[in-house]
């Protein structure tokens, strides 16, 4: 049955009904690529995660936040194929879909199961509340987070003469909002929302990752901050 089916034609369906724990405990390690061995193992772990109710509330909350700043109808299609988009670069585009999913090992997520001295690591020590990404981003006194978005919202006024709203819906959003506007004139001014968007809040993740990991809790100065 095996030989049969190894000779079949491949099958044009997009979403084949196939239990990936039938694959895996069936695979010939023989004849297991890399690439298939990979996709077979995220196939697994992203079962796990696609029930989290985080998730379903990251996305709702993104949506609810792009109707409310920018009054604009954000369908959850759309939220994922702007992170997909070209003019990202591969480690923005790894940092939405981490944050979307709740993967980061940040506040709430040090709570269950572990022991007393890493659930303290669920809290931001300088503003002693629960570090959630939507406070690493938008509300910290230690990520020079106020600092960037100023220089961001600098930027953009000089290029749209407009304001730039900031919440972590319109940042992991700011991909897709724009992506429907292609006439010439807007072309450039939606790509530069896109970049500037999604990488001030990507350089505010990687300034508290160094902050707290690598300096102990030292802050960054600002001259390095502008130069960032």
């Amino acid at each position: 049955m095996l030989n049969e089916a190894a000779n079949l034609e491949n099958e044009t369906r997009s979403d084949p009904e196939v239990n990936p724990e039938t694959i895996v405990s069936g695979a010939k390690l023989s004849e297991l690529t890399q690439a298939t061995a990979y996709r077979i193992i995220r196939s697994l772990k992203m079962k796990k995660y696609l029930n989290r109710r985080q998730i379903m509330e990251n996305i709702a909350t993104t949506i609810q936040d792009v109707k409310q700043a920018l009054q604009i109808t954000l369908k959850e299609k759309y939220l994922w194929n702007g992170i997909q988009h070209n003019d990202l670069n591969w480690t923005t585009k790894v940092f939405l879909w981490m944050t979307i999913y709740d993967a980061y090992m940040i506040g709430a997520n040090w709570l269950p199961g572990f022991a007393p001295e890493y659930q303290e690591r669920s809290e931001c020590q300088v503003c002693h509340t629960t570090e959630s990404m939507d406070h690493i981003l938008t509300k910290c006194q230690a990520n020079r987070q106020a600092h960037v978005w100023q220089l961001a919202k600098k930027l953009w006024h000089e290029k749209t003469k407009t304001n730039l709203a900031i919440t972590i819906g319109t940042t992991l959003a700011s991909p897709s909002t724009t992506s429907k506007e292609n006439e010439k004139k807007k072309c450039g001014a939606s790509r530069l929302y896109k970049l500037l968007m999604s990488e001030s809040a990507h350089l505010i993740w990687k300034i508290r990752c160094e902050r707290v990991i690598q300096m102990e809790g030292e802050e960054i100065p600002s001259y390095k901050i502008n130069n960032r």
